[in-house]
């Protein structure tokens, strides 16, 4: 899967993620549609830069921030939650993905399969 299609899927769920919260109080609705806004437009920054290492770093965060979204039910979907232990240095990142199958955003094509599944989400 390429990078900008897991961005327009990341941005789908921060957007469903905005819309089905309805029982929250108006201003923690508020705070969560402005993170999940934020969110949705670190995803255009990241498609919109050539700098690898700039929307590796994006993307990261962009994981971390959607993860939330998705346990708290917002994704929608079933996502996975998929871990690559070499990213960053050996510090190791996550990301979501649709599908089980490891495609590993970080390192591309040179290891597209290093990663495993941590988490199913439904």
């Amino acid at each position: 899967m390429k990078i900008k299609t897991i961005l327009m899927i990341a941005v789908v769920a921060a957007i469903m993620g905005a819309c089905g919260k309805t029982e929250k109080a108006a201003e923690e609705q508020a705070q969560s549609a402005t993170k999940e806004t934020n969110e949705a437009l670190k995803a255009v920054t990241i498609a919109s830069t050539e700098d690898i290492e700039a929307q590796r770093t994006a993307f990261e965060t962009l994981s971390i921030n959607l993860y939330e979204v998705a346990k708290d039910g917002g994704a929608g979907m079933t996502v996975y939650k998929q871990f690559c232990p070499m990213a960053f240095d050996d510090k190791g990142a996550f990301w979501l993905s649709s599908e089980k199958k490891v495609m590993n955003p970080y390192f591309g094509a040179s290891m597209l399969r290093c990663g495993k599944v941590q988490e199913e989400i439904n």
